[in-house]
């Protein structure tokens, strides 16, 4: 899903998602 995100550092693939659906 999230491979080269800023935000992928130390965040959960759970987290990701959500808030990729959040934002």
């Amino acid at each position: 899903m999230a491979t080269n995100q800023p935000w992928a550092d130390d965040i959960p693939v759970y987290v990701q998602a959500g808030r990729v659906i959040d934002s």
